[in-house]
């Protein structure tokens, strides 16, 4: 049914923008339990293929935890506009980023856009915003870089 298409897209647009990775499988799992016709097995087996096939070519052995963390990824891809990523260096935010692009490309067929930020390199400030001497607010480069992704 229509409404039961129209229903899940909200929930997802919705409640999904708001859940951490670590939510987006749970929530997902209830979705399909409450509308299970809406399952998109087939789009995930696709997914997965295309994440072996791009793992194989980078000659990596990733765990299964980080496997779903791409996959929740997707899922977050798919129904907010953009995503940011935070963690500690070297902990696979890059190499993740690249696998999800590469699934995006081949599956989606459109190009993603990338914007790097460097919050250490600003003070918060200069970074999130803040209010000027006349009481206006100011945006930072946070709210610039996401506005300017926005206007392509």
């Amino acid at each position: 049914r229509i409404q039961d298409v129209v229903i899940v897209k909200i929930l997802k647009e919705v409640v999904l923008s708001l859940c951490s990775c670590d939510d987006v499988n749970a929530v997902n799992e209830a979705i399909t339990d409450v509308f299970p016709e809406q399952l998109s097995l087939v789009c995930h087996i696709k997914i997965s293929e295309v994440m072996a096939s791009c793992i194989q070519h980078k000659k990596m052995s990733p765990s299964k935890l980080w496997s779903e963390r791409v996959l929740s990824m997707y899922e977050l891809h798919s129904s907010v506009r953009s995503l940011l990523l935070l963690g500690a260096p070297f902990c696979g935010k890059t190499t993740a980023l690249d696998v999800l692009r590469n699934v995006l490309a081949n599956i989606c067929c459109n190009e993603q856009t990338e914007v790097r930020l460097y919050p250490h390199s600003y003070n918060q400030a200069e970074f999130w915003g803040s209010l000027s001497e006349r009481y206006e607010w100011v945006e930072g480069v946070f709210v610039l870089a996401l506005r300017k992704l926005d206007n392509k």
